[in-house]
């Protein structure tokens, strides 16, 4: 879990390479999760997208909640 407050502070600071870090651990469990509600493959995809860029400028690590991530 701490490496994963480690990435959320590069991403804070403008750092693409954590970004895609994140993403590559966590997009499929957000897809499937997803996948699961909407049982629609583009809209989970479409789902997923939003779910990683919603608000990635604005990240603040120190308000950061990590919920399911582990």
């Amino acid at each position: 879990m701490d490496d994963q407050y480690h990435i959320i502070g590069q991403i804070a600071e403008g750092n693409q390479l954590a970004f895609k870090r994140l993403y590559d651990m966590h997009s499929k469990a957000v897809y499937n999760t997803a996948l699961g509600f909407v049982s629609d493959v583009q809209y989970a995809e479409e789902i997923t997208q939003v779910f990683f860029v919603i608000d990635r400028g604005n990240i603040d690590p120190n308000h950061f909640i990590a919920v399911g991530l582990e």
